[in-house]
């Protein structure tokens, strides 16, 4: 489950910045540079990408991604579950739909 949160966190950014400069590339099939990339996804680059989902989204956007890309594990958000409880789907435009959704998991 974390590394599927985090999988979620990589998708979300890369698709809020609409490109991946700050985050792990799979355009190539350069298998061994893609594992190093993902291997060297630490705290200064988690840094890096909180501040332009800011700038692009805002700060609810900034700590939901921060929350989801954490390089530890034990800080991560431990479910998806979790991560649909953040504010940044609770308040705005996401409201609706995921409070429709969170009913029709639990049915």
């Amino acid at each position: 489950p974390v590394w599927d949160v985090w999988s979620f966190g990589l998708i979300m950014a890369q698709l809020i910045l609409g490109r991946s400069n700050f985050l792990p590339s799979f355009d190539d099939h350069e298998e061994e540079e893609n594992l190093y990339k993902l291997n060297a996804f630490k705290h200064p680059s988690l840094l890096r990408v909180k501040e332009e989902i800011r700038k692009v989204a805002g700060d609810n956007a900034a700590d939901l991604i921060s929350k989801l890309l954490h390089p530890s594990p034990e800080h991560r958000m431990a479910t998806m579950s979790k991560a649909l409880q953040h504010k940044y789907f609770r308040e705005g435009k996401y409201k609706e739909a995921v409070a429709l959704n969170s009913k029709l998991i639990h049915m």
